[in-house]
């Protein structure tokens, strides 16, 4: 009889029928514990498993946090009942960051000029009326030149651009 192997360490690999247990056997000749982790799991396979949640744009969209329909590199504009406009861009899905500044404003977040703005003045943005003000520009440039051009077109807006374009630039980029 052999002794048996020292356990020396584990390894997690993909299970591959008809492969994965004779490597395990040679594995734990060599004193190393093998586990399997299934590639494809029922939950990703069958799609009435998150009935309510619906899939578009390749981001699962809880029905209750679905503000607006999906959009991706966009520059998007957040009417605050006070009058005020927010002004921000993203490259991800438009209600992903749509919920992202839900949970800062629950949370009077102090990082976030949309959460300072409503703690200090009292009013609420209405995130299902927000409106895309440019879509289709893939180039994270391009978004921050337009988000930085709408601010610098309305007075009523609470952002701050995240890029400083120089005036010469704004005064041509409105003409």
């Amino acid at each position: 009889m052999r002794p048996k192997p020292e356990i020396r360490s584990f390894c997690v690999i993909p299970y591959v029928h008809g492969i994965s247990h004779r490597i395990k056997k040679i594995a734990k000749k060599h004193g190393v514990i093998l586990t399997f982790r299934m590639q494809h799991k029922l939950g990703n396979l069958c799609k009435f498993s998150r009935s309510s949640a619906r899939t578009i744009c390749g981001i699962s969209h809880p029905e209750k946090t679905r503000f607006v329909d999906c959009a991706r590199n966009v520059v998007y504009g957040i009417p605050l009942t006070c009058g005020a406009l927010y002004v921000g861009q993203t490259e991800r899905c438009l209600n992903h960051r749509l919920r992202e500044h839900a949970g800062n404003v629950k949370r009077s977040s102090s990082n976030s000029n949309l959460a300072d703005h409503v703690k200090a003045g009292g009013c609420s943005p209405s995130f299902a009326d927000t409106k895309i003000l440019h879509s289709g520009q893939k180039d994270l440039f391009g978004r921050l030149v337009l988000e930085a051009l709408e601010i610098h077109r309305r007075s009523n807006t609470i952002s701050e651009p995240s890029v400083q374009l120089p005036e010469a630039w704004l005064t041509y980029l409105n003409s």
